[in-house]
């Protein structure tokens, strides 16, 4: 994925993510290369040593959200999901209009 694209999906800063992925990059864990078809663009690959990391939080994650979910059925999930989706929405909103303020 590009980097740019990255930022997006993550709803990071661009400078912010560049950081990490600096960080990630010099540890090992990413690598950036040039995109094919615009060399101005960076495209982010996991290196072979990320796999089993990722496979590890993969597997945690879903440990995770088993028992803090394990109360709700799928109408309650599905009513969290959208409360949290509003609330989010609502955060964005405030953002934007404190970012125009400036």
């Amino acid at each position: 994925m590009m980097q740019s694209q990255l930022a997006d999906v993550l709803e990071v800063g661009k400078a912010s993510l560049g950081s990490v992925i600096e960080q990630l990059e010099a540890d090992g864990w990413v690598e950036r290369r040039s995109d094919p078809s615009d060399k101005r663009a960076k495209r982010v690959f996991l290196t072979r040593s990320a796999q089993p990391f990722i496979k590890k939080m993969t597997v945690a994650e879903d440990e995770f959200n088993r028992r803090a979910l394990a109360g709700l059925d799928g109408d309650d999930r599905a009513t969290l999901i959208q409360l949290l989706s509003q609330i989010k929405e609502s955060l964005q909103s405030i953002g934007k209009v404190e970012g125009e303020a400036e």
